[in-house]
């Protein structure tokens, strides 16, 4: 029988970085813009307020404020509840061409109003 080894050691292929905190950062749409705009390969997490229920998104290219559309077939949108972990939605944008919307006026924002922030 094979046994994995056990270590105390955190492996990952990635690193995180939490580039924009709104209870942190404040400053709502402008303050995103500012901090996250030119940066591509970005993960949204979203807390709904009084609930277990956590929204969020994957965006491959850079975020912009130039109102216009972001084009990729590799951003996706999910929503998972703490209390059923089971229970999860990850779904692809319905338009590839509109996976991401740009605007100065939203926060991160999928698709066309599929989750806008």
């Amino acid at each position: 029988m094979l046994r994995l080894e056990i270590t105390e050691k955190l492996t990952s292929l990635y690193e995180f970085k939490l580039l924009f905190c709104d209870s942190r950062d404040g400053g709502g749409n402008g303050k995103f813009h500012e901090i996250c705009d030119d940066k591509p390969r970005t993960v949204t997490i979203v807390k709904v307020e009084n609930s277990n229920e956590i929204l969020g998104g994957y965006n491959l290219i850079s975020w912009k404020s130039d109102g216009l559309g972001g084009s990729t077939k590799d951003s996706f949108i999910f929503s998972f509840n703490n209390d059923k972990i089971e229970n999860f939605i990850l779904s692809r944008m319905k338009d590839e061409n509109d996976a991401i919307s740009n605007s100065n006026y939203t926060g991160p924002s999928f698709g066309k109003s599929e989750l806008m922030i």
